[in-house]
């Protein structure tokens, strides 16, 4: 943890491209990232 000099609180919100994600499987849409959408990141805190 010395090298860290802060964290962040991030949330990933998903989305997909697929209208059937299920008929795809699984793997597709992890593998070419079609499931992002947004990602939050909170603002810096020290390291305890």
């Amino acid at each position: 943890m010395a090298a860290v000099a802060t964290l962040h609180l991030a949330i990933e919100i998903p989305d997909s491209r697929y209208r059937d994600s299920c008929a795809v499987g699984a793997p597709r849409p992890i593998a070419d990232d079609a499931c992002a959408h947004l990602s939050v990141l909170g603002p810096a805190t020290g390291v305890p």
